[in-house]
């Protein structure tokens, strides 16, 4: 039964692109959570971060979204994805 799931909250991510010269593969990521305020921190604190140097800002796009492809960070990589993990 669909409507008797225990969380409240879904975060949705893609990795890919299925254009014309697109990559080979498609991956996506869900994240599920009854508290989505632990995950909007975990993801403020690391965008905070990007903001104030001006080489971090190049990995952030318009919308404020952390794009990880060619990252040049990967202790602060590890350590976001390693936050999330916990959850």
């Amino acid at each position: 039964m669909l409507n008797r799931h225990r969380f409240k909250t879904g975060y949705l991510d893609e990795s890919g692109d299925s254009g014309k010269r697109g990559s080979k593969s498609l991956v996506l990521a869900y994240i599920c959570t009854d508290d989505n305020k632990k995950v909007a921190k975990i993801i403020k604190k690391a965008r905070d971060g990007l903001k104030r140097t001006k080489k971090g800002l190049r990995w952030l796009n318009k919308q404020g979204e952390i794009k990880f492809s060619g990252f040049p960070d990967d202790h602060l990589r590890q350590k976001i994805v390693e936050s999330l993990a916990k959850l």
